[in-house]
Parts: C-alpha cells; sequence; structure tokens
C-alpha cells in the first residue's frame, strides 16, 4: 500500500476522538491513532496541543526508561533524524514512569554532554501513564510509527529508527519492519522460557534450549540463582552467535573464520538477519553445577550450531601483531590534577584497566589481525588520575599523552588464546 506524502495538506486525517477521562484501550498495527492531549510536552511547536496537530507529519514515538543504555545512547542519532526531516516528520521521546524532575535530574547526572544536548532539544514527554495504555510494553526502546493519516503503521525495537527507513516513510513506500511483540503478563527472567506443559506433567527438572529470535523478550542475559529449588538458571535472550560464544568462553577475542554467520554489524539495521541469526539460549541445572555452566553452555553451542551451521567454537593460541602498554620510567611524578579541561572530549584513566580498556578501544582490530597487550607490571587497579582525547586517531599522537604520565606502546609480537568460530572439521 503507497502512503500518501506529507505534503498533500488536503488530505483528510481521521484521528480517532477519546474521552480523556476513561481508560484508554491499547491499539495495534491498523489502528486509528486516538486524539490525546500532549500533556506537558516539551520542544513541540506552540501550536501543538493534541496529537491532531501534527498532521501531515510522519510521527515516531521513542519509549525509554532510565536506566536503559541503549535508549539513552540513542538519543545523538535520534536529533540527527529530526534535524535531516525537520517539518516533515516528528519525534518525540517519552517515559510514562516518571514526571519532568526525576528524568531532568537524571540526564543531568549523566557525564556525557553529547547525550545531554540532545535529550534536551528532543520533543518530549514525561509521566503520563496514558501512554502505557495505548501502547502496553515490556521492554525499551519500544517504538510508534504514526503515518501523516494518524493510523499506527508499525511498531517495532529501536534499531529501526534510521535514515533509510524514515526517508522510505516520506517517499510513500510501505513500512516493512519486523513487529515488536512484548509478551505482557509473563515474567522471562522470573520464570525462564520452558515452563510445564500439561497440569499432569511433572514441570522439568533441568534442560537447556535454544530458541529463534522473539522480538517481545528484549535482548540481554539473566542469571537466576533458587536456593528454595536449589537450581541455577541462565538466559542468554536474543543475542549473536559470537556473542553467545564470549559469554560461554569468557574469551573476547574471537576469530571468524566461516561464511555461515554475518558480520555482528550486518544485524544492527536488518531485520530478516536478527530472525535467522540472534539466538535466545536458556540452561537450568542444580546449584552446586553453576560453576561448570559455562562449559555446559560451550559444549550446548558446539552441538547445536554443528547441526544448524555446520560450526564450532575451538580454543587456539594465534600470532598476533602487539601494541604493548609498558612503563618507560618510574610513575611516582604522576599529575594529580585533572586535565579534562585542556582536553575537547576528555576520558577519565583512573586505574591501568581503564588505560587498558581505552587502549583496546581504540587500536585493537582482530580482523588485521592486531592486538593490544598490557605488560605495565601494575595491577589492575592500579590507581591513575588523568584523561586522554576521546578522538585520537593515530598510535604517534596517543603516545605522546601517555608519555608524560610514565607509559608508552612498543609494537612487538604475541601469542594469545583466541577463540575460532569456524566450518566444523568433519
Amino acid at each position: 500500500m503507497k502512503l500518501l506524502l506529507s505534503f498533500i495538506f488536503f488530505v483528510c486525517i481521521c484521528w480517532q476522538l477519546e474521552a480523556q477521562t476513561s481508560k484508554f484501550e491499547s491499539l495495534n498495527v491498523g489502528d486509528e491513532m486516538m486524539n490525546i492531549e500532549l500533556k506537558n510536552a516539551r520542544n513541540l511547536p506552540q501550536h501543538v496541543k493534541k496529537i491532531s496537530d501534527l498532521q501531515g507529519q510522519w510521527i515516531l514515538l521513542d519509549f525509554w526508561s532510565i536506566g536503559c543504555v541503549s535508549c539513552i545512547q540513542a538519543f545523538p542519532k535520534l536529533q540527527a533524524l529530526q534535524k535531516e526531516f525537520q517539518g516533515r516528520f516528528q519525534l518525540i521521546v517519552i517515559n510514562p514512569d516518571k514526571p519532568d524532575s526525576l528524568v531532568d535530574h537524571y540526564i543531568n547526572t549523566l557525564k556525557n554532554d553529547e547525550i545531554r544536548k540532545s535529550y534536551r532539544s528532543l520533543a518530549s514527554l514525561n509521566g503520563d501513564h496514558v501512554w502505557l495504555d495505548l501502547f502496553p510494553h515490556r521492554t525499551v526502546p519500544h517504538h510508534i510509527w504514526i503515518s501523516p493519516q494518524g493510523k499506527v503503521e508499525a511498531i517495532t525495537n529501536g534499531s529501526n529508527a534510521n535514515y533509510e527507513n524514515v526517508k522510505s516513510a516520506l517517499e510513500g513506500n510501505e513500512l516493512k519492519l519486523l513487529k515488536k511483540e512484548d509478551i505482557i503478563g509473563y515474567n522471562v527472567s522470573k520464570n525462564g522460557l520452558i515452563k510445564q506443559g500439561h497440569d499432569k506433567l511433572p514441570a522439568p527438572k533441568y534442560y537447556s534450549v535454544f530458541m529463534p529470535f522473539h522480538s517481545g523478550i528484549g535482548s540481554g542475559t539473566y542469571i537466576n540463582e533458587d536456593s528454595i529449588s536449589n537450581t541455577f538458571r541462565c538466559t542468554h535472550r536474543n543475542l549473536s552467535i559470537p556473542r553467545l560464544y564470549k559469554l560461554a568462553s569468557l574469551q573476547k577475542r574471537i576469530v571468524i573464520e566461516t561464511d555461515n554467520i554475518p558480520k555482528t554489524e550486518s544485524l544492527i539495521k536488518n531485520d530478516s538477519l536478527k530472525l535467522k541469526n540472534l539466538l535466545t539460549y536458556e540452561l537450568l541445572i542444580p546449584l552446586s553445577q553453576k560453576s561448570n555452566y559455562r562449559h555446559l553452555m560451550m559444549q550446548d553451542l558446539n552441538r547445536y550450531l554443528a547441526m544448524e551451521r555446520n560450526i564450532e567454537g575451538v580454543l587456539e593460541q594465534r600470532d598476533f601483531t602487539s601494541y604493548i602498554i609498558v612503563r618507560n620510567k618510574n610513575i611516582s611524578h604522576l599529575d594529580k590534577k585533572n586535565n579534562f579541561k585542556t582536553i575537547k572530549k576528555p576520558v577519565s584513566i583512573k586505574n591501568i584497566e581503564a588505560l587498558y580498556s581505552f587502549t583496546q578501544y581504540l587500536f585493537e582490530n582482530i580482523d588485521q589481525k592486531r592486538i593490544v597487550i598490557e605488560e605495565t607490571g601494575l595491577s589492575e587497579h592500579y590507581p591513575l588520575n588523568f584523561s586522554l582525547p576521546e578522538d585520537v586517531k593515530d598510535l604517534d599522537t596517543f603516545r605522546r599523552y601517555i608519555l608524560k604520565y610514565g607509559f608508552d606502546i612498543i609494537e612487538g609480537s604475541r601469542t594469545v588464546e583466541v577463540l575460532v568460530i569456524r566450518d566444523k572439521i568433519k
């Protein structure tokens, strides 16, 4: 179905009227959006008091919550979308649980200046539970796409809010986005994924299970230790195959030597790839065996993926070109005064672990067979107190910064353990 472009002003917008005093019924894809009041809205044009005042534009409602890292990190990207399509596309971030005062306090505590500024420039609505009645959900981000004709066209996760999809909608193309269907009324984290199938059958005692991607259970990891039932359960929801192998092996360095799984970054914008390549895994074992659960998970992954993809994950020793962090002199002279004011985008370095992690972020690239090694001889918690620029591009510039604090980077070769995901050897 072709959608009418937003510049056709004489179109008849069918906004469904609803009394403000009653509890709203939830809306789904294909329903007409109710013409409700935008209470305490911020950063909307002065004439906009109700949803219908945005007629002729695409509307994207972004439900988020305090503590949702991915929601907050998306604010700059959402601001960029709003700026790009201003006048034809209106984005509104909604936190229905918290009033303006609590949201403002939380935003003010964020250290990332770009995120703070982005949120403050976006249209927002806080503390109005009506939106939970209209669009109930369990996980965030939760996105509602409303057409210029006032119809709910899509309910999606946050990854679909990108330049390509907004541009396609504005050009009148049909939105073909994977629907997010939250499981309401069932706590997956508390109850697990596998339940008793019939009241005359016993409940499963111990098990491991793989499930395909489901948009309604969110993404992440939940660990449950139950001393009453004496069980240990881990649930990893909607994760990529490399991510599952990382969790099982505790190996951060992964080498992919198979064409049977896509690169992780390609999953972000491609719904069809998500359906095929994100998995959920759950394991329930005796509590006494919890220290063994990663080993069991690794075995399960290799058994399942050998059948499904003909791949396996194995730990191997490999040689890599290495950038090695070392001490070049006694570091007792470290300047204890923070130098944040002298650096445009500072990253705080509080200990050796932070220095190592930031250096890895900048320069380690497994695909290019280049890694970062820390050989300072100091504890990872050894205290430091300086900052480094976030946007360093080359190694020589980075070295000049850390030399001031008694560190250096030398190039060499090191043999390290990596997890290799490869075609299964028969």
